[in-house]
């Protein structure tokens, strides 16, 4: 049993049918535009940047402007910009406006982990009876991991990202959009934008050859002491025994020595296999942990993080020197020493 009063029920039926009739006399571009400002529900681009950079206030500020004109181009109606800027510390500033963003003083000792910039805008499209919201937003990831690095020389496919790597990629930029093209152009955009910035200094060839095969280099490490070895113990045994021909009669004294020798080089190889295992596991870890980054230049903070990862880095650089040195080293002193006795 329905408790509304009929008169409640006639005006509900009246108001429905008056909206039926209105939806008729517009277009499909109308009702479309309708439904997308009523519900709000828009489609969406994503494009995430494995680019490292360096960024500084100033940089955000051009990115800004970059847009701006680009929105200047088109019959915006409205538009607002917005910047959130998240530190370590768990604290957080919100800009409602671009000038509090420009005017604030950044003389502090937080380190910025993350920074989320909006642009809303409303246009007024072709085709569309009512202006409609668009939406910009790039997303900054302060701290730059070696596995970002990586992911940065491995770029996938946005078909094939996954939601993890959506969260933690170092620049995401996201367009909610009702136009296809301008959605395109705000991402081309933001795309030149990235590629215009200056690339952190640790990034070179050599060190990226180095991330790519660093599994490769650890374990020739590994393998190539006790082969050397081996080959130096069985140069050792070719000299013992050089002085001897087929026809000569070998002393017991020699079957004293094979044995002390075999005995000799399976404790010699273990050894050296152990100290091959360290240096190349020690090397892996080092290219491993090698390019730590902080992407923002921010604060006075941002400033001594930037400085701490460059300290770090540039002693993991000579800890990888130090351990590749040391198994060269050892190798060619093999090497040259075995080389000597089977010529000799």
């Amino acid at each position: 049993m329905n408790d509304k009063p009929r008169e409640i029920r006639k005006n509900e039926n009246r108001s429905l049918t008056e909206i039926g009739e209105t939806a008729s006399l517009l277009s499909k571009e109308g009702l479309k535009s309708l439904l997308y400002l009523v519900a709000g529900k828009q489609d969406s681009n994503v494009k995430l940047f494995w680019r490292i950079i360096c960024i500084e206030p100033e940089d955000i500020s051009e990115l800004n402007e970059r847009i701006q004109e680009k929105l200047m181009q088109h019959n915006t109606k409205a538009a607002v910009a917005s910047v959130d800027v998240m530190y370590k510390n768990g604290r957080a500033t919100q800009f409602g406006t671009w000038p509090e963003f420009e005017d604030y003083n950044w003389h502090t000792t937080h380190v910025v982990e993350k920074a989320s910039v909006k642009w809303d805008f409303i246009i007024q499209l072709p085709h569309y009876a009512i202006p409609q919201r668009h939406t910009l937003t790039v997303t900054l990831l302060g701290s730059f991991s070696p596995l970002h690095m990586l992911q940065a020389i491995f770029s996938k496919n946005p078909d094939q990202i996954s939601e993890v790597e959506m969260e933690t990629a170092p620049i995401l930029c996201r367009v909610d959009f009702i136009s296809h093209l301008l959605s395109d152009e705000l991402i081309n955009i933001v795309e030149e934008w990235v590629k215009s910035r200056s690339v952190a200094e640790f990034i070179t060839k050599p060190k990226t050859f180095l991330k790519l095969r660093k599994r490769t280099i650890a374990r020739f490490v590994h393998y190539s002491l006790p082969f050397l070895f081996g080959l130096l113990s069985a140069s050792i045994l070719h000299a013992k025994f050089a002085e001897f021909t087929p026809n000569t009669l070998v002393p017991i004294s020699i079957f004293k020595y094979s044995l002390y020798w075999l005995l000799g080089t399976g404790v010699g190889i273990s050894a050296i296999s152990l100290m091959g295992k360290y240096l190349g596991k020690t090397i892996y870890k080092t290219i491993d942990n090698y390019g730590i980054h902080t992407m923002f230049c921010f604060t006075n903070g941002d400033k001594n993080a930037k400085k701490e990862n460059e300290t770090k880095n540039t002693a993991l650089i000579r800890k990888f020197w130090f351990n590749i040195v040391v198994s060269i080293v050892i190798n060619l002193t093999c090497a040259f020493i075995a080389y000597l006795l089977f010529v000799g």
